[in-house]
């Protein structure tokens, strides 16, 4: 890639994501994209994996296809892009086919760059045909494990994009996910038949993530552990294999619970305390995480044996976003993995209950004189004698599909039956101030789908929602508040839809080998769980190394493991060590209490995380000041230091902060000397950095702990808050604490004065801007009043 194309990609950063530089490994991966190869990208959840593809989209000719298997997620991520004036949109079963056209035609015409679509679009005619006269310049597969039948998630309609590439002739394929084994890697680029795709695997050291493993005999034990680690106040996850382990935990430490059994709106509620608690504890099933980014989830506690390391290092991997130190701890009994074992029976049902399942299906059919039938695993179950449970009806579910035997529909396409029994014009002008949700989503049905209200009409929940513009939840409370009011609603069949493709088959044709392969792989990734918890060595390079990324002798210094084979005597540093810790202590002495181990540590090695890059502390004067060094050598200096009392800690939030001790100050200043306790690191030749613009160090050095108290600050954080209240979205998202310290600190008057600050672009600078002059007008004039007076 070019020069001056390197410059478009890091001028476009800056004007549509506000970032002044790229992450770590995100440069790479950009350019790469920009030069139109095809790439296998393996990159963790946190890492800034969507601003790999989404730049490139944005900047490539033509407009680019994203496949995404979750609607909730995929609407997000449009709203986002579309905030930053970014032109995407979305097509899946929640957009009627009107706006489908309205999109498509827009594609045609060059006013999208993104596309985001659901992987099942491509059965349909209406999309096949629109691709085949506009294809896209790049297809993305993101959570591209789904792809294949090793990985963790597999879906059938994944299976089918290879098919869909050849077909159209995409020119550039790229794959993200982030968790994928070897073996899934290769089948990636198998099934899409793409297998010169170039492998990019970065970012799995997590250096602040101190990994344990605790042997339990019994349930007992566990909940002593647990008990334990409980008794510590902070934001916690325990994921339980179970719906039955959820519950028990629930009912011994009255915490949260959360599984994929539970009502909608329960779930709604366990996931939004887990988001605005300063410090909840949640007891949930792997069905919670995706999509849920809380950064300062201080421990991770697994109750049971997970089934993968995949799964594992997933949902391990939720604690410490934030970069700040905290704890992934596995609750270990032997006898765990019989229940393991169970679940993988379930997930793999024997030839006979797939058999029995498939007719089962097709007497429904001929029953209902229709291919297509609803019918819930649940009603299904009497009639398949062998199967144990509907998880494993489910499964077997799965295995029909992936055969070409079945067509299975979602739960958001259901539809209910509506229809308006008042005046239309008159609940419209009553409606119009939208000032209720009921009031907002009369007014909007009304006006968009007009005299066709009075007759009864099919329309799913999410249809709805998305004109109201109220969340599905929100509408079907209000749907059932007004059922009999002023309208009709049927409520919708709450399961899946099946069609039945070839009911002249009387039997399916399995592959038998193919089946007992799947359940031999899961039962050997069972065993890899079980050899990480057994491992006498370093616990994150256990992981790292599983998903193929090289640690070079790399160890993390601070897992059990770790610990206990690392101890050595007390002993006095060399030259180079003197050097070291004198950085480290003027850093902390600097930063006086602020931060942790964790940020203190990255700042150190210079690593470009998004939470460094958000609070601009990439521009501090000890940025990269130790970058000979990784940051898991300079965690474990920082833990020998605090060790010999030259550092202690402050309790500040939700995570301890490092401060000088007495001793510490007395090293720095050069009058005692410091004892290690660790062995002297190999030191790297030291990676050469731009050096930091001055004034950007001054400006954001200590700028958001010095201006917390400052009375322009509190006024600006009360804007935010009523911004961030209106839209419904946290309040970081309206505006970081670092830029809203430099709104007080600096105090512009004007929109081009505004810009000069960090992660302000032309979006924010259009919208939320002129809110906050005006706030630091009010203030001015206020100050001025009261010397004056």
């Amino acid at each position: 890639m070019q020069t001056t194309e390197k410059y478009g990609a890091r001028e476009a950063l800056k004007q549509y994501f506000g970032f002044e530089g790229f992450l770590d490994h995100q440069e790479e991966i950009v350019s790469a994209m920009l030069s139109g190869r095809d790439l296998c990208v393996i990159m963790p959840t946190g890492a800034g994996k969507s601003l790999c593809y989404q730049l490139p989209l944005l900047l490539r000719p033509g407009y680019g296809i994203v496949v995404s298997p979750l609607i909730s997620l995929m609407k997000d991520q449009v709203d986002a892009l579309i905030e930053k004036q970014i032109p995407a949109a979305f097509i899946n079963s929640t957009v009627s086919f009107g706006e489908q056209c309205r999109i498509v035609d827009r594609a045609a015409a060059g006013e999208l760059k993104l596309l985001y679509v659901a992987p099942e679009r491509f059965q349909t005619d209406f999309f096949r045909n629109f691709i085949l006269h506009t294809p896209p310049s790049t297809m993305v597969i993101d959570e591209a494990h789904c792809i294949s039948q090793w990985g963790h998630d597999f879906r059938p309609s994944y299976w089918r994009l290879g098919e869909v590439i050849d077909q159209f002739n995409i020119p550039q394929v790229c794959a993200f996910t982030a968790t994928a084994t070897p073996h899934v890697r290769e089948d990636i680029r198998t099934q899409l038949h793409r297998p010169g795709m170039e492998l990019c695997v970065a970012g799995f050291k997590r250096p602040n993530l101190s990994f344990q493993v605790v042997n339990c005999s019994s349930d007992a034990s566990k909940f002593a552990a647990i008990r334990k680690l409980l008794a510590r106040k902070c934001p916690t996850i325990i994921y339980a294999s179970t719906r039955k382990g959820v519950e028990q935990l629930v009912e011994e430490f009255g915490v949260t619970g959360y599984h994929a059994g539970m009502p909608d709106a329960d779930r709604t509620e366990a996931q939004d305390r887990f988001m605005n608690d300063p410090c909840p504890v949640l007891a949930a099933t792997n069905a919670f995480g995706m999509g849920i980014d809380r950064p300062d989830v201080r421990q991770v506690i697994h109750f049971n044996l997970p089934g993968s390391l995949e799964a594992y290092y997933q949902e391990a991997g939720r604690a410490g976003r934030d970069g700040e130190a905290a704890d992934c701890i596995l609750l270990y009994a032997y006898r765990d993995r019989y229940v393991q074992e169970f679940l993988i029976d379930l997930s793999n049902p024997p030839p006979e209950v797939v058999q029995q399942l498939y007719r089962e299906l097709r007497r429904t059919a001929v029953e209902r004189k229709s291919r297509v039938i609803e019918v819930t695993l649940g009603e299904l179950l009497p009639g398949v004698e062998d199967a144990k449970s509907e998880n494993q009806l489910s499964a077997a579910m799965g295995i029909l599909e992936k055969a070409g035997m079945i067509a299975r529909g979602y739960r958001q396409s259901s539809r209910g039956v509506m229809q308006f029994t008042g005046d239309l014009e008159e609940l419209r002008l009553l409606n119009q101030l939208e000032n209720t949700q009921r009031s907002r989503f009369v007014s909007r049905v009304v006006k968009h789908y007009g005299a066709q209200l009075r007759q009864p009409g099919n329309y799913t929940v999410e249809e709805l929602a998305n004109v109201a513009g109220l969340n599905p939840e929100q509408t079907r409370r209000v749907l059932n508040a007004l059922n009999g009011e002023c309208l009709s609603w049927n409520i919708p069949f709450s399961g899946r839809s099946t069609e039945l493709l070839h009911p002249e088959l009387a039997e399916v044709e399995l592959d038998y080998e193919a089946m007992n392969r799947k359940r031999e792989f899961e039962l050997n990734r069972l065993g890899e769980v079980i050899s990480y918890a057994t491992a006498r060595k370093c616990r994150q390079a256990c992981l790292i190394s599983y998903f193929g990324e090289s640690t070079d002798g790399w160890s993390c210094g601070s897992c059990d493991n770790c610990r206990e084979t690392g101890l050595a005597v007390r002993r006095a540093p060399s030259a180079g060590e003197q050097e070291i810790i004198q950085v480290i202590l003027g850093c902390i002495g600097d930063f006086d209490g602020r931060f942790g181990a964790g940020k203190i540590s990255q700042i150190l090695a210079g690593a470009r995380s998004a939470e460094l890059v958000n609070r601009n502390l990439h521009h501090s004067r000890w940025f990269g000041a130790l970058s000979q060094l990784r940051q898991n050598q300079v965690m474990k200096y920082i833990k020998s230091l605090e060790g010999c009392r030259c550092i202690g800690r402050i309790e500040r939030g939700d995570y301890p902060c490092l401060e000088l001790a007495p001793h510490g100050m007395e090293v720095l200043a050069g009058h005692a000397r410091a004892e290690l306790d660790v062995p002297e690191e190999p030191i790297r030749g030291r990676r050469r950095r731009e050096s930091p613009d001055t004034s950007a160090i001054r400006r954001t050095e200590t700028r958001v702990a010095r201006m917390e108290h400052h009375a322009l600050y509190d006024a600006l954080k009360a804007v935010r808050a009523r911004l961030a209240e209106q839209r419904g979205v946290p309040a970081f998202q309206v505006l970081s604490n670092a830029a809203l310290a430099e709104f007080a600190e600096r105090q512009p008057l004007t929109v081009q004065e505004a810009m000069e600050i960090n992660g302000i672009g032309p979006v924010k600078a259009a919208t939320v801007v002129p809110l906050f002059l005006e706030a630091i007008r009010l203030w001015r004039a206020a100050e001025r009043e009261a010397r004056d007076g």
